[in-house]
């Protein structure tokens, strides 16, 4: 006779627990998401007779603002061992946190103590941290871990430790300048220039180090193969479809110089709204330093089409700054001498 196996949820495949497991609490779901049972730490409600989050949950702030945020939450590390949390239940109002100063009202924290996951040293107090005015003169998107009692400490490093992933030693993202933990982003053109998740995401940021770049996520210490044979793809690609002499990349070629590296430019060229004659390619505009060589009051308008065509936009931009541009009849643009049929850009 066939052995039919049992259909395990996702969570069991992922992990490999076993359905003994004593961190998977049986019957018990969590309220934020669905997820049944829980695996892992069952965070409780410790004002609430049946509210449960997973950490996962318990960690977004977009979860966590649909419960009570003046409730504060315990871990259950093992399933059905109530003991410890219904002792800190009883007396968790009246706790106080010695030499912890809430940020927002600069008083000691009694109660629950909800401690950022992000930055090393900032807390607030229960009230604090449920009046949405104080709670905003943080970092929205920065989550935080309710300490009932001192002694979660532990508790609290584990679920900022599992919410970071790996720390990448040594290494600073160019965005934040602080530390990087999880997916490293490193700039596939430039030789030490890398983001962190959430920088990489950040539009502001992108368009400081320039849109042309692209990064690859290396998501352990070390782990450079990926990255490397990623890399030499990419140039081998650009160097197999760019003609002698082009700049840029891939795209359409352009009677145009770049101002930067002296080159013909090929793909985007990035056009001076400001000045009269005055270009970049898309290397060197996504390059912080050459683009400094040119004032950087002055913004840079991509042309994709050489002639008339790609010059529309440009002059369009121009006029809404305000500059007489002259009319296609006016003063007729320079005749265009191609490569041939013109790829698309990268």
């Amino acid at each position: 006779m066939q052995q039919i196996m049992p259909v395990l949820p996702l969570q069991f495949e992922r992990t490999g627990l076993a359905l003994s497991d004593p961190t998977l609490h049986e019957g018990i779901h969590c309220d934020g998401c669905g997820l049944k049972p829980i695996v892992g730490p069952r965070n409780k409600c410790l004002s609430c007779e049946d509210y449960d989050l997973c950490t996962s949950c318990l960690t977004d702030p977009t979860v966590r603002q649909t419960h009570d945020t003046q409730h504060s939450f315990f871990p259950i590390k093992l399933a059905g061992d109530l003991r410890t949390y219904n002792s800190y239940r009883t007396d968790a109002k009246d706790v106080v946190h010695p030499n912890i100063t809430c940020d927002g009202c600069n008083n000691a924290v009694r109660g629950p103590r909800h401690k950022c996951l992000e930055c090393p040293d900032f807390d607030f107090c229960n009230t604090c941290f449920a009046d949405p005015r104080v709670r905003l003169t943080h970092d929205a998107s920065h989550g935080f871990f309710a300490l009932a009692t001192p002694a979660m400490r532990s508790a609290y490093e584990a679920v900022r430790d599992a919410r970071r992933g790996v720390e990448h030693p040594g290494v600073t993202c160019d965005g934040c300048a602080r530390g990087v933990w999880g997916a490293r982003w490193k700039c596939m053109r430039c030789p030490d220039f890398d983001l962190c998740e959430r920088c990489v995401s950040r539009t502001h940021v992108l368009a400081q180090h320039g849109f042309a770049h692209r990064f690859f996520p290396i998501e352990f210490p070390g782990g450079f193969d990926a990255f490397l044979a990623a890399r030499a793809q990419l140039e081998g690609a650009a160097a197999a479809a760019a003609p002698e002499g082009a700049a840029g990349g891939t795209g359409a070629a352009h009677e145009a110089a770049c101002d930067g590296c002296g080159e013909m430019i090929r793909g985007p060229r990035h056009k001076c709204l400001v000045c009269e004659d005055f270009d970049f390619c898309a290397t060197c505009a996504g390059d912080p330093a050459m683009r400094a060589e040119h004032d950087v009051s002055h913004p840079l308008f991509p042309v994709a089409a050489p002639g008339p065509v790609g010059h529309r936009p440009f002059d369009a931009a121009r006029r809404r700054m305000g500059i007489a541009v002259p009319s296609e009849a006016d003063e007729a643009p320079p005749p265009y001498q191609g490569f041939g049929v013109a790829a698309s850009s990268a």
